[in-house]
């Protein structure tokens, strides 16, 4: 029985895909496809690694604020470099040069892939080779965040500071864009 794949997926759903089954065991997908989110949001279709390198990090030190472990491995420079400007120790700066050098060494290669195959949709191009190293967005992924809106402020879970429709009282646990765009019907 092929019932499941007779269903036609949307980008969306190829989105929710990445970010739940996606290859990355860490919560940098989490924290990439925020990022990117962000990004087209703004209507940009181009992120060089520096100008990703801030939502990315960002979103990666409040998640280390909330949950320490993020991977398997026993050390990481990089989650080392984000836990010391978490308590003070290094600048904007360095977290942004570091990031931008160590923090998407794997992840921009690993990201469209779930259960070790490439999703038939993309949502950037790699551009990590040229003059201006980064990432070029594509339509899909603009579409889709032109589309997300923002749910009302008076719909919040009580366990929750972000504004969520009660349906969608999950776990804190989950990160910020798990909370706000996987489980929305409408994203």
């Amino acid at each position: 029985m092929t019932l499941f794949n007779e269903i036609p997926l949307a980008d969306k759903d190829y989105f929710r895909a990445v970010i739940l089954y996606g290859a990355n065991i860490a919560s940098y997908k989490f924290a990439l496809a925020e990022s990117i989110i962000g990004i087209a949001a703004e209507g940009e279709d181009f992120a060089t690694l520096t100008d990703l390198a801030l939502p990315f990090s960002d979103a990666l030190c409040r998640h280390l604020g909330v949950q320490d472990k993020q991977t398997t491995s026993r050390t990481s420079r990089f989650l080392d470099m984000l836990r010391g400007f978490n308590r003070g120790k290094i600048d904007i700066d360095e977290k942004i040069d570091s990031t931008a050098r160590l923090g998407f060494v794997n992840l921009i290669d690993a990201f469209h892939v779930v259960h070790a195959k490439e999703i038939p949709v993309r949502f950037f191009h790699d551009e990590r080779k040229l003059p201006q190293p980064g990432i070029r967005l594509t339509d899909e992924l603009l579409k889709m965040a032109a589309d997300v809106v923002a749910p009302p402020p008076s719909t919040r879970c009580a366990q929750h500071t972000l504004p969520l429709p009660p349906r969608l009282c999950v776990s804190r646990r989950l990160p910020l864009f798990a909370q706000r765009h996987l489980l929305a019907d409408d994203v």
